[in-house]
């Protein structure tokens, strides 16, 4: 966070770098939220959080639901959630409306860069696609299996799918068809694709990393170690990779080929996302609250978010715009307007005062 990239608009400060206006703290004034404080007349010496207050996330009108799965286009418009039922939203979150009468346990969604294209996974169940941003569903040839997850391409005509105690299958066919990879029969947690298909990563629950680079045809272990294995997160290229499992983070920058546990906290992280670069990061800890990271995964702070038992967290492609679910309540999202992340109390986000200074 730089807040010299900021010039003030409006008519005393205009034009000034904000570095004309806010010094650094030093070691022996009292830091509170943020590390600088005002250096002019009025507000001399405050810390910023007595004029700032941090961005916050929120609750949407999403019903109260056993979330396990939130999809998103790469815009963050079009979102797709699956627990129980089907819910979409086609405004950033705000409202939200069930889809179809599909219902189950467990249900997976996967998104295609634009929304139209969604595959929904039903544990104990069959897999179903929609083209028309959920509004009408079709059962594909997938037989009647314990599926924990799903994924797509950016296009949504590769379909890839997972199997508890059983296999991963492909679609090339927009999910129509869906055939039986050469994959090991394992526990299967979670699998997901990066942006051509090429680069699929999946975790076992109980077990290890492995990554094909050939779009699923073979399969190889990583040296991520054996562990308790909650999420799994890949960049648009498939060459960034975030994992966590219930106390750590790890990350890899080979396409999945070695693995680095990170600095993060020792938590109970339950989901991770990453923006298709692999520069920002935000994983949910169940219980307790969502990090984010915008350095690859190297660090990692604390969010404004609700304390609770967050079970989901997706993010668009620039990683401005995150969606999460809380076990058994709401979908809430989180709009990261400007690089700040900083609100003005009672007047609105940093962009209605500064201006991005021009490159």
């Amino acid at each position: 966070m730089n807040y010299t990239d900021f010039i003030v608009n409006n008519s005393y400060y205009n034009n000034q770098d904000l570095s004309q206006i806010f010094i650094p703290l030093t070691s022996t004034t009292q830091a509170i939220t943020t590390s600088y404080i005002v250096n002019n007349g009025n507000y001399s010496n405050r810390d910023l959080n007595t004029i700032f207050s941090p961005l916050q996330w929120t609750a949407t009108s999403s019903p109260s639901g056993n979330w396990f799965s939130i999809a998103s286009d790469s815009t963050g418009q079009y979102l797709a959630a699956g627990g129980n039922n089907i819910y979409t939203s086609q405004d950033y979150g705000n409202t939200w409306n069930q889809t179809s009468s599909l219902s189950g346990s467990f249900i997976f969604i996967a998104s295609d860069s634009t929304g139209q294209y969604l595959a929904a996974a039903i544990t104990g169940g069959y897999i179903y696609t929609s083209q028309d941003y959920g509004i009408t569903w079709t059962q594909t040839n997938a037989p009647n299996l314990a599926w924990s997850s799903i994924t797509s391409d950016s296009t949504g005509q590769y379909v890839v799918a997972s199997v508890f105690n059983g296999y991963i299958f492909r679609s090339t066919d927009y999910g129509e068809t869906m055939n039986q990879l050469n994959s090991p029969s394992v526990n299967w947690y979670k699998v997901v694709s990066n942006s051509t298909g090429q680069y699929l990563a999946a975790i076992q629950s109980s077990g290890y990393i492995y990554m094909s680079s050939d779009s699923g045809n073979t399969w190889n272990q990583t040296n991520a170690p054996n562990s308790t294995w909650t999420s799994i997160t890949i960049n648009s290229t498939g060459q960034y990779l975030a994992a966590d499992d219930r106390n750590h983070i790890y990350t890899s920058q080979d396409y999945g080929i070695t693995w680095t546990q990170t600095n993060a906290p020792n938590l109970a992280w339950s989901s991770i996302t990453s923006d298709s670069t692999g520069q920002y990061l935000a994983a949910a800890v169940n219980p307790g609250h969502i990090y984010s990271s915008q350095d690859y995964g190297s660090t990692w702070s604390q969010m404004s978010s609700p304390s609770g038992n967050w079970t989901i967290v997706v993010s668009n492609s620039t990683g401005q715009y995150l969606a999460a679910a809380l076990y058994l309540y709401n979908i809430y999202t989180y709009n990261i307007a400007n690089p700040t992340g900083f609100i003005v109390n009672g007047v609105g986000d940093l962009n209605t005062i500064f201006n991005p200074i021009p490159r």
